[in-house]
């Protein structure tokens, strides 16, 4: 069992901004775009030590940028992609190990989550390249 880790920022998100005028630009149609970072823990360990942990770790949680929560799911939700790095991009945290690092995309359409040809074509477009990333389906 995964423990996954979700970072937020809380401060206007040029990266995503950029994400989001792109895709517009390529033809997806969507609402809006939020990107954050999923830290995934491997084992079996409690996800509340593991958040309070993050929150610790001023090298990857910034209380005055980021928000933070503990997922308590398994696989993205609709609407929602969770992009890895073939290279590993791995970080450590003291007294809880090492985690994978990926990227979270929420696409939104107008009524709520972007459907899944829209979330298909912002992947193809720009979100994933196939080269040296790939979709992670389950944690």
């Amino acid at each position: 069992m995964a423990v996954g880790i979700l970072i937020r920022p809380t401060i206007p998100d040029n990266e995503g901004r950029t994400a989001f005028a792109t895709l517009r630009r390529l033809g997806v149609t969507i609402a809006g775009l939020e990107r954050a970072v999923l830290l995934v823990f491997d084992g079996t360990l409690d996800p509340e030590v593991v958040a309070a942990e993050v929150r610790a770790d001023e090298s990857i949680f910034n209380a005055n940028t980021h928000a933070l929560s503990a997922l308590h799911v398994e696989k993205p939700a609709p609407g929602e992609v969770w992009i890895a790095s073939d290279i590993p991009d791995v970080v450590t945290i003291d007294g809880i190990g090492e985690a994978r690092r990926l990227t979270a995309w929420t696409l939104r359409g107008s009524t709520g989550p972007a459907d899944a040809d829209a979330v298909q074509l912002a992947l193809e477009r720009l979100l994933c390249n196939p080269a040296v990333q790939h979709i992670v389906e389950q944690l």
